[in-house]
């Protein structure tokens, strides 16, 4: 399931990126993380495992993320979810940024979980 997924994430990116809309695939590819994120500290948080939580251990592509959205056009950064994705990060940065191959710990992966949904909700509402 996760190859399947990993493949058809890869096909819209692709077909995203063929169309000239490199903006539209960073945010796909974010929202798409973000709900993977939701989805892990969700399952995490009712049955913790120290072993892995060291899965939501990605500072580097928080990162990215974070310098990519800020160099989005001002009209696609003053969108509400993209405006509270770009706020969110640096609290998920410094909730998963525990050393490579550490757990996050359990009170960092309920946070998670907060974080992560409220902002999948706002970004179903708009």
């Amino acid at each position: 399931l996760h190859g399947e997924l990993n493949g058809l994430r890869d096909d819209m990116l692709y077909e995203i990126k063929r169309l000239g809309e490199d903006d539209i695939a960073l945010l796909v590819s974010a929202g798409g993380w973000l709900e993977g994120m939701r989805a892990m500290a969700s399952i995490l948080s009712d049955e913790y495992d120290s072993n892995a939580s060291a899965l939501l251990y990605q500072p580097r592509l928080v990162a990215h993320f974070s310098r990519r959205i800020s160099e989005l056009p001002q009209d696609i950064q003053a969108h509400p979810a993209v405006s509270a994705l770009a706020e969110i990060l640096p609290q998920i940065q410094d909730l998963i940024d525990v050393g490579f191959q550490m757990p996050v710990p359990r009170e960092n992966v309920q946070k998670l979980h907060e974080i992560s949904a409220e902002m999948i909700s706002r970004i179903e509402e708009d």
